[in-house]
């Protein structure tokens, strides 16, 4: 069916590679906001540049194209080595959705420096027939191999699917995508998957996803697994289904505890992925638990982490819309203890509406402990300037539990919406339920997130990468520009792994 696109895309993917290697060939600099204050951490380093996908002439439809523009970054480090980490992340945002391509970026200096280049085949622009990427993920193996798995889009086929891409060089070149899933999109949807690498098993990799039966309205989660390192994959299955018909799953994420168990994290609610028809009502949302103790073969039944409503936060002056609810929990293992963490963002617990809520389970993700508020963004009117968003969590080696997220503390009443970028961290048993024991540090911001793409309002994704080397936490995370040519781009941070003093 696409035999005649052939030599277009044959010069579309030469002209991509060539502004791949020229934009790899200069390290990201660091032009970037400062952070600074009380408990400022060193500024942080740009890690996307210009679009490889600039001379990219194969776009179907009538989408803007937001060139430059990167969102959805993902971070995963080397357990062999922490110096050596790769991001992924949506590039070239598209106003239907999704992005041209999918974007990886490799540091051998602990993020110094880093070096971009395409995961080649996931898109048009990209070497591949898909017109469209988006949702990618990253996870580093422990002998050293990464995966990257992202929904594809391709409309000639009506085609919706779930790829996989891996890499045995730690990142330097990446092999053809598998699809792990691939239907009809009229018929199912596939959305949000993501893809966790065994850290004690080379072998075993399993990606995670939510797909929607359109007609039905029905949705369940599918899990696709390897048992040898990514080589080959087993059918993709059903683990779950929702227990209302239209009712869906967003943020599936696996995390792998020290006992070998599996635990999947995920929100529960009526939003319509993949679009109409519409759900008939509005439902609270419930972030839930499910585990497996024979690596995926399979799932116990659910259990309730949280019952809440969405947040919808929105500019504090203007009171529109800013597209960053919490529709994507994160969920995070403490490797020594089993310990699991799970962040989210919710209505009802802060007079902003808009604050960051965290409970942990001791026994493996069976029970939950009561969701607290744990960001430091101040008391406002509902709508205000102390609405916090996007949270994510990591656990550092030594125990140390980080929450990072956004919150609008620095606006004024002068135009534009400057946004921080912050992290809050304690440790001790009593961090799920004592919240006088977080402190915070600033990481980055603020910047303008009036100036991001737009879609349902300013949007810098729907998550981002948190993670931990050693002695610090790592994140590759979006801000906004001044630039319309360029109006957003991913940065990297440090911060040492402790639990932080009182500002």
């Amino acid at each position: 069916m696409r035999t005649a696109a052939r030599p277009l895309l044959a010069l579309g993917t030469a002209l991509s590679t060539a502004l791949a290697t020229a934009a790899a060939s200069s390290p990201a600099g660091a032009a970037e906001p400062r952070a600074g204050g009380p408990g400022a951490v060193p500024r942080p380093v740009a890690v996307s540049g210009p679009s490889p996908f600039a001379a990219c002439t194969l776009d179907p439809g009538t989408d803007q194209i937001a060139l430059n523009a990167e969102v959805e970054p993902e971070l995963s480090v080397d357990p062999r080595d922490d110096r050596h980490m790769v991001a992924v992340w949506q590039q070239d945002r598209r106003s239907s959705s999704n992005s041209r391509g999918v974007v990886a970026a490799v540091t051998r200096d602990g993020g110094r420096t880093w070096r971009r280049d395409v995961v080649g085949g996931l898109s048009l622009c990209s070497g591949g027939g898909q017109d469209k990427a988006g949702g990618p993920w990253v996870s580093f193996a422990p002998n050293g191999d990464v995966y990257v798995s992202a929904t594809t889009r391709t409309y000639a086929s009506d085609e919706s699917a779930v790829e996989v891409a891996r890499s045995t060089d730690g990142g330097r070149s990446w092999g053809k995508p598998v699809k792990v899933a691939a239907d009809t999109a009229g018929v199912y949807w596939h959305d949000k998957p993501s893809i966790t690498a065994d850290p004690g098993d080379p072998r075993r990799v399993y990606a995670i996803w939510n797909r929607r039966t359109v007609h039905q309205d029905q949705h369940d989660v599918m899990l696709a697994r390897s048992l040898d390192g990514g080589r080959s994959w087993l059918p993709a299955k059903a683990v779950y289904r929702s227990e209302r018909p239209d009712q869906g799953t967003l943020g599936n994420q696996i995390v792998v505890l020290p006992n070998g168990s599996l635990v999947n994290v995920f929100l529960e609610n009526e939003f319509p992925i993949g679009g109409p028809p519409w759900p008939p009502a509005d439902l609270p949302e419930q972030v839930r638990a499910i585990r497996s103790g024979d690596h995926g073969a399979t799932w116990s039944r659910a259990a309730v982490i949280s019952e809440h409503r969405l947040n919808k936060p929105v500019l504090p002056d203007a009171g529109t819309p800013v597209d960053a609810s919490g529709i994507i929990p994160d969920v995070a293992v403490d490797r020594r203890t089993g310990a699991l963490y799970a962040v989210w963002a919710q209505t009802g617990i802060s007079t902003s509406d808009s604050a960051v809520a965290l409970s942990a389970s001791a026994d493996g993700g069976r029970t939950w402990s009561t969701p607290r508020r744990i960001d430091h963004a101040p008391e406002s009117a509902k709508g205000g300037n102390g609405q916090a968003f996007l949270p994510q969590v990591d656990v550092a080696d030594n125990g140390t539990v980080a929450v990072t997220y956004y919150d609008f503390r620095a606006n004024t009443p002068a135009a534009g919406t400057p946004t921080t970028f912050s992290m809050a961290t304690c440790r001790g048993a009593s961090c799920a339920s004592d919240p006088a024991r977080w402190r915070e540090r600033r990481i980055a911001g603020p910047f303008d997130i009036e100036n991001a793409v737009k879609w349902n309002g300013p949007f810098i994704g729907g998550y981002y990468g948190l993670t931990h080397t050693r002695n610090s936490f790592v994140t590759a995370f979006v801000m906004a520009n001044s630039d319309a040519d360029d109006k957003q781009d991913i940065y990297f941070a440090r911060t040492p792994a402790s639990p932080g003093v009182r500002h």
